[in-house]
């Protein structure tokens, strides 16, 4: 069978573009990490759960982690190379 898909969200990071449509803070995570080098704790499991939508050209992790904490209700404490959501 044949199925159309969107593309975007799977090649976007060629051209330095995140985007995310409907994935879990827990896939994020899994993007994020490799793509800042950096170690994501989350303190309140229940968010690994909730859904998000974002798209950014080349955007900071400061930028990426204060919009997700707008969506998500939650903040985020930057130490270095670790990162806690809280």
């Amino acid at each position: 069978s044949i199925n159309e898909v969107d593309a975007l969200p799977r090649t976007a990071w060629k051209d330095n573009r995140l985007v995310f449509d409907g994935q879990t803070l827990e896939e994020i995570i899994e993007v994020l990490e490799p793509w800042y080098d950096v170690e994501i704790t989350v303190e309140d499991a229940d968010l690994l759960a909730k859904d998000f939508k974002l798209s950014r050209d080349n955007p900071q992790l400061s930028v990426v982690l204060q919009e997700l904490g707008f969506a998500g209700d939650f903040e985020y404490r930057i130490q270095g190379k670790e990162v806690i959501l809280f």
